[in-house]
């Protein structure tokens, strides 16, 4: 953070709680640039309903749970523009995913699976490979192998190796959201 900034946990509640209106109230009553928005589904239509019901719109953020048409539905017009990072996933995956599922509910988790899973195929899928590999064996031979899902081999900067999906930047719009960064 920048010098003068600063950020203040208006509340915490249990993983069950749909009552959030002292919640709400309290985030309401505060002076923010932005509210950061870490509900679980249910909670987070019922922080919106209860911001509009009270008239309090806030800039927000989120997390992935913002990628559920059904919550953005559900929440009402206070959800408009918030933002939250998520995976960057293909217009022809989400298709072939809503038309298989009719809905777009768990469809972070899907897309994720479904790249490693054609990822490790793609590199072990033929030939001989011994039963047990290590974790660094897995990711040393993933890593040389050159796939087209988006997802990488990466070092941390302390050294350690691990998968990294590219990430966009989306908005709550009307019944969805969109891709802000990248496009």
């Amino acid at each position: 953070m920048r010098p003068g900034e600063a950020i203040q946990i208006v509340g915490t509640i249990a993983p069950g709680d749909l009552d959030l209106r002292a919640l709400t109230l309290r985030a309401s009553r505060g002076k923010f640039d932005a509210v950061g928005v870490y509900l679980l589904p249910g909670q987070v239509r019922a922080f919106y309903r209860e911001a509009a019901r009270i008239h309090f719109s806030p800039e927000s953020f989120g997390t992935d749970v913002f990628e559920n048409r059904d919550e953005i539905a559900a929440a009402g017009h206070v959800m408009r523009g918030a933002i939250y990072p998520n995976l960057a996933i293909p217009s022809d995956f989400r298709k072939r995913y809503v038309e298989s599922y009719k809905s777009d509910e768990e469809i972070s988790f899907a897309y994720n699976a479904y790249i490693i899973g054609r990822w490790i195929h793609s590199t072990f899928g033929a030939g001989d490979v011994r039963a047990k590999l290590s974790r660094e064996e897995v990711l040393a031979r993933m890593e040389t192998y050159q796939f087209d899902g988006g997802a990488k081999v990466a070092s941390s900067i302390c050294g350690s190796k691990h998968i990294n999906f590219p990430i966009a930047l989306k908005r709550v719009t009307e019944g969805g959201f969109e891709e802000q960064y990248p496009k």
